[in-house]
Formats: structure tokens, sequence, C-alpha cells
């Protein structure tokens, strides 16, 4: 979806936030595939087909 007037900001993620994200995760799988995609900052779009 394209911006709509060039508004907005994106920002990084700090480790705090991932962390929490990471331990509210219940499934190993989803923990795994986070965790893969934090550390090669991959697109999880890219990584694992929706289904």
């Amino acid at each position: 979806m394209p911006k709509k007037n060039r508004c907005g900001q994106a920002s990084v993620f700090t480790d705090s936030q991932l962390d929490k994200i990471s331990n509210s995760l219940r499934k190993s799988r989803d923990k795994a595939l986070f965790d893969a995609l934090r550390y090669t900052g991959e697109r999880g779009d890219r990584a694992a087909p929706m289904g």
C-alpha cells in the first residue's frame, strides 16, 4: 500500500521490544522463525508463505 501525503516515519524496534515480542510467542515454531528473521533482517513475507 503506498504512502499517502508522504506522512509518517518508520522507527526501529529496540532490543528490549524485540525480546518482549519473542517472549510472547507461544509456539516454538513461531519463536524460531521470529528469531531467525530478527538475526538475518529478512522480511517475514519472504521467509514463510502464508497458509
